[in-house]
């Protein structure tokens, strides 16, 4: 983030959060545990204020961050199912095409392509499509992909600064709420007044 936007965070935070106190750089190199615990409850904060559909563009890049966290989970799992799909692919390949090993072994090319020919075309698309999601774990699926989805949600989060109404710390929503019903009790308490004065002029 630039600096003049990282500072104006850091004013948010120092005037909103409790306890928040932005580290120093020499703190952070000092101590960078202890600086990621102070971003970490700002960070949480802001989250907790931040949901819902008055926010989408955080809940669209938070469930795009989950999306590809959960893949980057199941590589493993995603790989191994490939391996073994393309494997059987392959023996089924071999065991239907009895003239494929004799041609591999001869090391013919002429005669490797004839059998080849004499695959049918469903079976070269199913090793086709269990190289390509194959290709697709290995080339999509990896660390800087996720690394780049939660940036994208960090600044949707953090851009709620600017925009966030947070009421102020001296006007709590009970304190507000208690003086307006103070203000709705005299209201009514002066109503009265008036109508006993009135009533009591009638002859």
């Amino acid at each position: 983030l630039p600096p003049p936007v990282l500072a104006r965070y850091h004013t948010f935070f120092a005037r909103n959060v409790p306890l928040f106190v932005a580290p120093r750089p020499e703190q952070e190199r000092a101590d960078p545990k202890a600086a990621d615990a102070m971003y970490a409850s700002a960070v949480k904060w802001l989250q907790e204020r931040c949901r819902g559909k008055a926010y989408p563009l955080v809940e669209k890049e938070n469930a795009e961050y989950g999306f590809r966290r959960n893949l980057r989970g199941l590589k493993p799992i995603g790989v191994a199912a490939c391996l073994a799909a393309l494997l059987i692919s392959v023996i089924a390949v071999v065991w239907r095409y009895d003239s494929i090993l004799p041609a591999m072994s001869n090391f013919s090319m002429p005669v490797l392509l004839a059998a080849l020919s004499a695959i049918k075309p469903a079976a070269i698309g199913a090793i086709c499509v269990d190289l390509a999601a194959l290709a697709a774990w290995f080339a999509i699926v990896r660390d800087e992909w996720v690394r780049d989805a939660g940036d994208q949600f960090a600044r949707a989060l953090l851009a709620c600064c600017d925009t966030l109404d947070v009421p102020a710390a001296g006007q709590p929503a009970a304190a507000t709420s208690g003086r307006r019903a103070r203000q709705a009790s005299t209201s009514t308490g002066e109503s009265r007044t008036r109508r006993a004065r009135s009533g009591g002029g009638d002859p």
